[in-house]
């Protein structure tokens, strides 16, 4: 893995200020998990879609199951495929409706099959032991495998017409970092210093394909920077994502919109925070239902 000087991350971030949040549109989205990623049940979903303009598709669960066939060379090598032709669903959608925005959701930091099947890129404890918690198997988050995997992964659905990459559970496990052993040793003395590295990282080498690159923001990351052990920084996430998509409600998901709006600092605020959201919409120009 490459290690960023001081001066370098510096004028990455400024890079990326000056194109991150730019050129967006407003996104009301359906939200698709990948056990139901085919061509008829998304295209029924397109067809019969009446207030929204976009469809959010599972393609990596936490689970690390893709939900499509992919080429890339860890996805058959760890058994990990998926059946579906997605690129054929693509142009298949984007031909009945060409205004139809479709953004691809990723799983990064949690992969139960890698984290069991790829022992050397599995997150182990200083005891040796492969970590898992509620959220599924963790893997390593300083493995250069792991995120030439997910980036591999991105690079794929940009060329097959996404207009969005989702990348989710973009964090470190809720515990110190001091209590893990990671691949790269040098990697940073801290969660956040990790986690950054990892979506400076992660998020400039997916958009350079001309892609937009999001992730989701925890709720105490956004809300309380300094109350979270997950790592993300969320001034961090804002300069170098294009939205900041955050699991809440039609009621208090305002909450967490202005608690991102202090950060962003280009584009248009109403389209660089997104609620994921079931029940009632909120009020706002972006959404996702479901999920």
């Amino acid at each position: 893995i490459r290690h960023w000087t001081r001066e370098e991350k510096k004028e990455a971030i400024r890079d990326e200020l000056r194109a991150r949040g730019i050129d967006l549109d407003a996104m009301k989205a359906v939200y698709i998990d990948y056990t139901s990623v085919s061509m008829d049940h998304v295209m029924e979903v397109a067809d019969g879609m009446t207030q929204g303009n976009a469809l959010v598709l599972q393609l990596k669960a936490g689970s690390g199951q893709l939900s499509y066939k992919s080429s890339v060379r860890e996805a058959d090598g760890y058994q990990v495929n998926g059946t579906e032709d997605l690129a054929a669903i693509v142009k298949a959608v984007k031909k009945a409706h060409e205004d139809i925005w479709l953004v691809g959701e990723l799983s990064c930091c949690v992969d139960s099959f890698m984290s069991q099947r790829n022992a050397v890129s599995a997150l182990h404890t200083t005891d040796g032991d492969t970590y898992t918690d509620g959220n599924g198997g963790w893997i390593d988050p300083t493995s250069s495998e792991m995120r030439s995997y997910v980036i591999d992964l991105g690079t794929e659905l940009a060329d097959m017409g996404f207009d969005e990459i989702l990348l989710t559970n973009v964090m470190h496990p809720s515990v110190s970092a001091d209590q893990f052993k990671y691949v790269d040793e040098n990697a940073g003395e801290d969660a956040t210093s990790i986690i950054n590295s990892y979506i400076l990282s992660v998020a400039r080498s997916i958009s350079s394909k001309g892609v937009k690159v999001s992730a989701v923001g925890t709720r105490d990351a956004i809300s309380d920077p300094t109350g979270t052990m997950t790592g993300q920084d969320i001034k961090m996430f804002t300069n170098v994502c294009d939205r900041i998509y955050c699991y809440t409600d039609a009621e208090s998901y305002t909450e967490y919109q202005e608690a991102c709006s202090k950060y962003f600092t280009v584009g248009d605020k109403a389209y660089r925070f997104v609620p994921i959201v079931s029940g009632d919409l909120p009020e706002t120009e972006c959404w996702v239902l479901g999920g």
